[in-house]
């Protein structure tokens, strides 16, 4: 099937955007919300007449783009005329001016200094988001921010405690770390997510088996994997959701001792399907009910301009189940009063049911409320208990013929029954 390209914000492509999508759209309950994962669409946002960061952002908007996008880096326009800020203009160009965007450094940024400029000096998320700068020398860089129940925070690997940009491939300092371990101590949402552009476990990827910087970057693989595991100890004590990456280029989602690493791939269209997985963005859906899911949306390698397929489901992930509905036990009620004879004189029987034993009281009252006579007034066994009533009071007074009530309370219930004595 030939579709065209999605490029720009009109009718005709936002139409082209939605009929692509709507066969698999999800619903969101009220009270639900989500948010999206996409980058390492780099230099090859217009690749070979084909693109593919439109498409993916287009897409994005037709499925319901969510409060805000994180993407975790190489959004460098290295060796294209593109200004830095290029890939955030398509953002608001396909899903919505000011759409709230959290951009992180990859090691791509590297070369490109004016999408590094431009990360430092962005406005992270817009007006509405408080952010909590990051550790001196990556200020702006290293930061983190709240959203419903949730803690996020953008974490650049590339800082190396001095430089936002001194270490290529992956570095973790005493700068980065006691700063993390600060953030997440103080934090004290449900579900919290962090975002880093290198994987800590190398995943091959979910559809395509490719798995690639397996062992070529320092971030994993230097002396043994220091720099990942002092990472992943923080996530893990801190009971992190998931940490999000990329890098890799290869879509996974593995859980490792209790916290998920998630590789967003890239979102870069059709590409050499040899070398790259196909085209990927991720939406995460909170559950007002306390849950965090995850949806894998990709696009099929095509090739050439013009013939780029449909972006749809291809996985979902339950990340963080919502707990489990506590079931209140059920409460003691009076089930029967039975009162015999009835008129009575002199005497009269009562019995009353309860499921489970509780503490309760039975009296009898006047028509006007006035308690005349208490029979019990203490802990009451499951059952049938039973009681006589001789038509007296507590001081042993005779009451005259006439109308009065059984009243049975328990913890949780009141139940009356109507009795007449006869002189």
């Amino acid at each position: 099937m030939n579709l065209p390209r999605i490029k720009g914000r009109d009718a005709c492509s936002l139409l082209i955007g939605i009929l692509w999508i709507l066969p698999s759209l999800s619903q969101a309950q009220p009270g639900d919300w989500t948010f999206t994962v996409a980058g390492d669409m780099r230099r090859y946002v217009d690749y070979q007449g084909i693109h593919g960061w439109d498409q993916a952002c287009a897409a994005i908007a037709a499925i319901g783009p969510g409060a805000f996008m994180a993407s975790p880096g190489d959004l460098d326009q290295q060796y294209t005329s593109n200004p830095g800020d290029y890939v955030y203009q398509i953002v608001e160009q396909e899903i919505a001016p000011g759409y709230p965007f959290f951009p992180g450094v990859g090691n791509h940024e590297f070369d490109d200094p004016a999408t590094m400029a431009w990360i430092r000096g962005f406005d992270h998320g817009g007006p509405a988001y408080n952010v909590n700068p990051g550790p001196p020398g990556s200020e702006t860089t290293t930061y983190s921010w709240n959203h419903g129940d949730a803690h996020f925070v953008m974490i650049n690997e590339c800082f190396d405690g001095i430089d936002d940009i001194g270490s290529i491939e992956g570095n973790w300092n005493p700068a980065l770390n006691a700063w993390l371990e600060a953030d997440l101590a103080a934090n004290l949402h449900p579900l919290t997510f962090v975002f880093g552009h290198f994987p800590a476990y190398p995943q091959p990827g979910r559809d395509t088996g490719l798995q690639l910087h397996a062992t070529d970057t320092d971030f994993n693989a230097f002396d043994g994997g220091v720099y990942r595991d002092a990472l992943w100890s923080l996530l893990v004590s801190h009971g992190v959701t998931a940490y999000v990456c990329g890098h890799s280029h290869t879509a996974s989602a593995v859980q490792i001792d209790g916290v998920w690493q998630i590789d967003m791939a890239h979102a870069r269209g059709p590409r050499d399907q040899n070398f790259h997985g196909p085209s990927t963005f991720l939406r995460f859906l909170i559950g007002a009910d306390g849950s965090a899911n995850l949806e894998t949306w990709r696009q099929p390698y095509t090739s050439g301009a013009g013939n780029e397929a449909p972006y749809s489901l291809w996985h979902t992930d339950t990340l963080k189940a919502a707990p489990p509905v506590a079931v209140e036990p059920a409460l003691p009620v009076v089930r029967v009063i039975q009162a015999w004879p009835n008129p009575f004189n002199p005497t009269l029987n009562i019995q009353l049911e309860i499921p489970d034993a509780t503490f309760g009281r039975v009296e009898i009252i006047d028509l006007t409320g006035r308690i005349v006579s208490v029979l019990h007034d203490g802990p009451l066994p499951a059952g049938r208990s039973l009681w006589t009533w001789n038509g007296r009071t507590d001081n042993n007074l005779s009451l005259p013929s006439g109308s009065y009530r059984i009243r049975a309370t328990t913890n949780t219930t009141t139940t009356t029954k109507p009795i007449t004595l006869l002189r």
